[in-house]
Order: C-alpha cells, then sequence, then structure tokens
C-alpha cells in the first residue's frame, strides 16, 4: 500500500509542480520586479527521494505498532478479548509531559515576541507547537464530542460514548484535520503577510496622479517588461493637463549582486511622486543631490555595512562608476543583497539607454484625473500599447498579480480539504465495519435508518470541531513562529505577522465540511445494514 501510495504521489507531484509554475512565477516576477520564466518545470531526482523515503517512513512507521501487537500478543489473550474495545487512560508520563510541552510552546511564542527575527526561537515554537497540537489531541477530541452531545443529546450521546470508548480512528482523523488545516492557516497567513510587506514596501515610492507603463492586457515582468522609449515620455509630457511627468526603470548588476532604480529628477523633487522613506539622519539636500546625478540613495543589508558618506562602485557599460551616497532609503527592495536609487541622467550616459519601465504623473490643479487618463489613451494607448492607472488601480493589479503568485495557497488548501476528507472517511467507514454488530443490535432495539445515519455524521461532526479548532491555534502558531522567526533568520524577509480573520473561518469551515463530506457514505451504509445480518456478524 505504501509503495502504491509513493508511486501515485511521485506521478501527480510532477504535474501539480507543473500546474502551478505559471501563476507562482508571474506573481513572483511581478512581485520581485525580476524577469522569472519558467516554460517547463525540469524533475530534479532529489526531491523525489526526500519524498519517496518519508512517504515509506510514515507508512511503515504507522505499521510498526500493529504490527508488533499482532507478532507479541499472547494467543490466549487475543482469543479472550475478541472484539471488546476499553475505554484509554491517560498514564502519569502523559499527564506531565502535556502540561509542559503546552508551556514550552507558549514561553517560545512569548520570548519570540519580545526578540523577534531569532531563527532558534522560532524553530522551537514550530517543533513545539507541532508537537503541543499532538498530544493535546484526545482532549480536544473529548471537549468537542461533549459540547457536540450536549447540543444534539439523545442519540448523539450514544455515537459520542461509543467514539470515545475506542478512539484510536478518530484521533487519527483529528490529526489528519489538525495538521492540514494548520498549513493552509500557515501558507494562507504567510501569503497574507508577504502581500502585504510587497504592497507596503512598493506602494510609497510610486504614487503620483497616475502611472503610465507598456503593459496593455499583459501582466508585468520587471526588467523584462516592455520599455517606453523618451520620446513616448516626451510625448506623455505634452498631453495638456499633464504638470509632471517622471519615469523609472528597474535593473539589476551581479557583480556585485545589486539592484538598481534609475529615475528622473523630476520624481525625487517632487513629494507628491513618492516617498523615499529615508532613515536615520540624512542631509536635507539628500534627494537634490541624486536628482542632479552627484550622489546615490542605499538599501544595503547590514552584512554590507554602507553608511552615508561612502562610495559605492557600480560597473557599467561605460566603466565602473563611482558615487557616494547621499542617504539611505527603505523605498527600493529590487535584490536582498543591497539596491541603489540612481539618477536617469547618469544612467543614460553610462548605460546608453534612454527607456523607462514606467511613468508616474502629476496633473495640474484644476484638471480632472479622468480626463487625463482618457486623453493619454486615446493619443497613445493603442499606439505604444500604454496601459493607464490611477494609484487605486495600481494598487489593485499589483496586489492581484502577488495572489496570482500565491495561488498554491489555494490549491494546497484544496489538496488538504480532499485528504481529510478521504481521511475522515476511511476511519468513519472502518469505524462502522467494526460496529456493525453494535449497529444491528441498536436496530433490533427501534433505531430507524435515519437515526443510525445520523449518529455517524455526529461522530463526524465532533471530529470535525476538534480538528478545525487544533489546526486554528496549531496554524497561528506556526505563522507567529516561522514569519517572526525562521523567515527573517533564513532568508532576511521581516514582514509583519498577518493571520486574516477569513483563513481561520475557512480552516474550522472547510474542515468541518470536509469532515461530514467523509462520512456521509459510512452514514448511508450504517443505515442500510439489516439487523438479521447485523446480529450474525462476527
Amino acid at each position: 500500500m505504501t509503495s502504491l501510495g509513493v508511486a501515485l504521489g511521485v506521478l501527480v507531484s510532477i504535474g501539480f509542480a507543473q500546474i502551478i509554475a505559471g501563476p507562482l512565477t508571474v506573481g513572483i516576477a511581478a512581485a520581485s520586479r525580476q524577469e522569472i520564466l519558467a516554460p517547463w518545470v525540469e524533475v530534479h531526482p532529489g526531491p523525489l527521494v526526500l519524498a519517496s523515503v518519508a512517504g515509506f517512513a510514515s507508512g511503515m512507521g504507522a505499521a510498526l505498532r500493529p504490527a508488533w501487537q499482532a507478532s507479541w500478543r499472547a494467543v490466549t489473550e487475543v482469543l479472550t478479548q475478541g472484539r471488546s474495545r476499553g475505554t484509554p487512560t491517560n498514564g502519569r508520563l502523559v499527564a506531565i509531559v502535556r502540561p509542559a510541552i503546552v508551556a514550552v510552546a507558549c514561553s517560545s511564542l512569548l520570548a519570540l515576541w519580545a526578540e523577534p527575527g531569532s531563527g532558534r526561537l522560532g524553530w522551537v515554537a514550530v517543533v513545539s507547537i507541532g508537537v503541543g497540537g499532538f498530544v493535546l489531541m484526545r482532549p480536544a477530541l473529548r471537549l468537542a464530542t461533549s459540547l457536540v452531545g450536549a447540543f444534539f443529546r439523545g442519540s448523539a450521546t450514544v455515537a459520542l460514548d461509543d467514539q470515545a470508548a475506542a478512539p484510536g480512528r478518530a484521533v487519527g482523523a483529528v490529526a489528519v484535520l489538525m495538521f492540514g488545516g494548520a498549513m493552509v492557516v500557515l501558507i494562507g497567513s504567510m501569503g497574507q503577510s508577504i502581500e502585504d510587506h510587497i504592497l507596503a514596501e512598493t506602494a510609497p515610492p510610486r504614487q503620483g496622479d497616475l502611472a503610465v507603463d507598456a503593459n496593455r492586457g499583459a501582466l508585468s515582468k520587471g526588467e523584462g517588461e516592455p520599455r517606453i522609449s523618451d520620446e513616448v515620455v516626451a510625448r506623455i509630457r505634452a498631453v495638456p493637463g499633464v504638470k509632471v511627468a517622471a519615469g523609472g526603470a528597474a535593473l539589476s548588476i551581479e557583480d556585485p549582486p545589486t539592484g538598481i532604480w534609475t529615475i528622473d529628477p523630476d520624481w525625487l523633487r517632487h513629494p507628491a511622486l513618492g516617498d523615499f522613506r529615508l532613515v536615520g539622519d540624512p542631509p536635507g539636500d539628500a534627494l537634490e543631490r541624486v536628482a542632479r546625478g552627484e550622489a546615490i540613495l542605499a538599501n544595503f543589508p547590514p552584512e554590507r555595512s554602507v553608511r552615508v558618506g561612502d562610495v559605492v562602485r557600480l560597473p557599467t557599460p561605460s566603466g565602473i562608476l563611482e558615487l557616494p551616497v547621499a542617504g539611505l532609503s527603505e523605498a527600493i527592495s529590487i535584490r536582498p543583497e543591497g539596491n541603489v536609487i540612481l539618477s536617469r541622467e547618469v544612467y543614460r550616459e553610462m548605460w546608453r539607454d534612454g527607456t523607462v519601465h514606467h511613468v508616474h504623473l502629476l496633473v495640474d490643479e484644476g484638471v480632472r484625473i479622468s480626463e487625463v487618463a482618457r486623453r493619454i489613451d486615446d493619443e497613445l494607448g493603442d499606439e505604444y500599447g500604454l496601459r493607464v492607472l490611477t494609484p487605486g488601480e495600481l494598487a489593485a493589479w499589483l496586489r492581484e498579480s502577488i495572489r496570482q503568485g500565491l495561488a498554491i495557497v489555494d490549491v494546497v488548501a484544496m489538496l488538504t480539504l480532499l485528504v481529510v476528507s478521504l481521511g475522515t472517511a476511511d476511519a468513519l467507514a472502518a469505524s462502522v465495519h467494526e460496529r456493525t454488530r453494535e449497529i444491528g443490535s441498536l436496530r433490533a432495539l427501534g433505531c430507524t435508518p435515519a437515526l443510525a445515519r445520523r449518529m455517524v455524521l455526529v461522530q463526524a461532526l465532533g471530529i470535525g470541531l476538534a480538528g478545525g479548532g487544533l489546526a486554528v491555534v496549531v496554524g497561528i502558531g506556526w505563522t507567529v513562529g516561522y514569519v517572526a522567526g525562521v523567515l527573517p533568520a533564513t532568508v532576511g524577509l521581516e514582514v509583519a505577522v498577518q493571520v486574516p480573520p477569513i483563513i481561520l473561518v475557512v480552516a474550522i469551515g472547510l474542515g468541518v465540511a470536509a469532515c461530514l463530506g467523509g462520512a456521509l457514505l459510512p452514514a448511508l451504509r450504517a443505515g442500510r445494514i439489516h439487523v438479521v445480518e447485523a446480529l450474525r456478524y462476527e
């Protein structure tokens, strides 16, 4: 069974990777402002081997305890016990370990809250919260079943008591739902956090009344996107109602790895076009020096130790460009290795390039922005493939591009719900099969088919509430541990933790729905069991 599952999983994963490659690279390209193309996903043996080993290990590990019991339990014990089930009890060790693990998880989260950016604390939080969720599955299932029993009463109490007497399969279904739902919360929250971070980093320096680029009917691809020539920029400036038109372009160099954002001097001289988020105590003429081409703005990681006044050397097609740093800016993040903002006058001379990726505009006072946008679109839009956007439309387009890149979240959520449905269906189907004689006895005592079906669905509801609740708790903890600790320590990306409430509602609601959906077939079977055949069942 494990071999078949691993083989099918490897084949499905290759096709799944190819399906998500397109939207994923589009979103990353739009967010990073770099050209990223993935026409076909290459299959590397390393991840496939790792996935296969993990699949075999999980399958054989799950079979280890039953195999051990089957081979070492005494024959007389098995024959004497028959099909009876006893309520499991928690030993003293579990009673001590469970609160200790929960305490470690809570302490790591509090420490990470006080000291964000610690990778070690992040991993401690992620691991301890996962283990904490595991040890809390049985108490959570008892709590959920008691709440469900208090609400439904009657036959629900019989069904829930029966499940509590042998909760092994129910706990397994709770585990599937908990870890699957927690992954949905983690990925969804991490995607929202990164999305908000990118928008917060991108929006301040790119403002104004209108934005124009050459991506009419297409998504931006960063450096590889269509460019606008100086002649077209001049024609945009000549459109009636345009007060200022400033262009910019993004590029990157490899020696040293640096992202460059080159913009027109007017962009630096008009605060309404953007906030360059200068940090520290920069000189008052920092932006003007950059506009005159005498200096640059820099945004480098701490390890490169670039300060105001330091000279930065940049290789260009015309030789080495050496300019001092006039100020430190948080307004540009093309490459994690470091970034600079450079006047386009210098760029035009050293790179011998007179094109830009985008143009931001200010309109004259008293002139309607929509009217200026219509004029540019009518006069230049079709001819040069220009697209005119308001700041709100630009932000919405960028957010949509990022969301396309994070489309994997929706796919993972659907796969998780599918696994949860199959896991719940398997657990409840096996439970109904094992309880054939008990269900037959209830039917003989007057239990109707509808009541038998209801009992199975109530059991699934208890599993869904327990697993969904734990999924929210574990998912939030994983999000804090990973986003606030692991992510900045490993890739240097410091983002604010965002947990959208809709993600939590989806984790619980769809988790419960998946459990109920997975219980439909077992519930139908329970209602169709014939009394005589069930009483003869051994």
